[in-house]
């Protein structure tokens, strides 16, 4: 059966076909334990298949790399498919899985590396600082507080963590930068409340701060958003209020 990788990682927005997705998962391990042949595979995209060959593939290809998830080449499944076929084929998994990179170095991982049963795709390295992944490349940052509280006044603050914000939205809704307007509000990018979460433990990680969901997805610009947060770093040190 052929499935999808979305079923493994959940890409957001999508829940409904990784329901379909995960159901063949199960299926194929059910019938295994009764015995019967069964296998699913859990594609990622395809070079030169479907969207993947369209005339926007260049964008695809960097939606894919910020959302993290891996291409596959068509001779790739071709030879999965035949080898399911083989005398030793009921010994396979009744899973593979074609989506997922494998020694990830990030600091930061994709969103869906939150939980350890992920770890084994992930290699640390040395840097100290979050990562940002745009356009395919990571990139190390200091902590966003360390940032704030060196900027030369409150508004380069601000601008700093704007900009370390909209890549974190980019990294997790899997899209460019340029597309983000900043100001609009967080919540015309899809961040609801769960996804508010993510974003608090990682303010809280960057800056130290406590901030509620709400307070996140109120009906504020993320410039305003960000100026507030700079104030909040910078006001424990007395250097600045927003004005």
């Amino acid at each position: 059966m052929l499935s999808s990788g979305g079923g493994i990682i959940g890409y957001r927005g999508q829940a409904n076909y990784h329901v379909g997705n995960v159901y063949q998962d199960a299926l194929a391990h059910h019938r295994r334990t009764q015995g019967q042949a069964a296998l699913t595979i859990d594609m990622g995209p395809v070079l030169g298949v479907g969207w993947m060959a369209g005339e926007h593939v260049d964008i695809s290809m960097q939606n894919l790399q910020l959302a993290g998830s891996i291409p596959s080449h068509p001779s790739h499944l071709g030879a999965l498919i035949t080898a399911s076929f083989g005398p030793n084929a009921p010994s396979h998994p009744a899973n593979i899985t074609l989506a997922l990179p494998a020694n990830y170095s990030g600091d930061e991982p994709y969103y869906w590396m939150n939980t350890p049963r992920f770890s084994a795709l992930r290699v640390p390295d040395r840097n100290t600082g979050p990562a940002t992944v745009q356009n395919g490349r990571t990139d190390a940052h200091p902590p966003l507080r360390d940032e704030v509280a060196e900027a030369a006044n409150l508004q380069v603050a601000g601008r700093i963590t704007t900009t370390r914000l909209i890549e974190w939205v980019a990294r997790l809704m899997a899209m460019p930068l340029e597309d983000i307007d900043t100001e609009k509000p967080l919540t015309a990018y899809g961040v609801d409340s769960l996804v508010a979460v993510e974003l608090r433990n990682w303010l809280r990680r960057e800056t130290r701060l406590e901030l509620g969901v709400l307070d996140m997805i109120r009906n504020v610009s993320m410039t305003r958003l960000c100026l507030e947060v700079a104030e909040k770093v910078r006001g424990e040190d007395g250097k600045g209020k927003v004005e």
